[in-house]
């Protein structure tokens, strides 16, 4: 279980930042995802950060609350960026994969909600 890794965060932190591109980066990259909700500092959006850098695995199968805090993440991200003008395609393919996520587990107003922060 993820409990045990909690006390590592910081030490995985740093192995992530000097490890290669890769796989593997990509995996750790998703663990300290999830890590993130509950480890990183307050509104520094490290969930989200990490989770772009990571895997294309379904968001799914971390569960409900991670999904929920990437979610809330996402909303902040995306309308900074609209704001400076960046682009918000790779925000867009998290929305895209949350959207049906939320729909499928009976979560609609936590799909609507996105939907009306990010102004789709």
């Amino acid at each position: 279980p993820l409990k045990f890794l909690r006390p590592r965060y910081k030490e995985l932190q740093g192995f992530f930042s000097k490890m290669r591109s890769g796989e593997n980066k990509k995996l750790l990259a998703d663990i300290l995802s999830v890590l993130a909700m509950t480890m990183g500092k307050a509104d520094s959006r490290e969930s989200l950060g990490y989770k772009l850098q990571g895997s294309d695995e379904p968001l799914g199968s971390w569960g409900h609350e991670y999904i929920r805090n990437l979610s809330g993440e996402i909303g902040v991200a995306y309308n900074e960026r609209i704001e400076k003008e960046e682009k918000t395609e790779d925000l867009v393919k998290l929305i895209d994969e949350i959207i049906p996520f939320n729909m499928k587990h009976n979560s609609e107003a936590d799909a609507c909600d996105l939907l009306m922060e990010v102004s789709m």
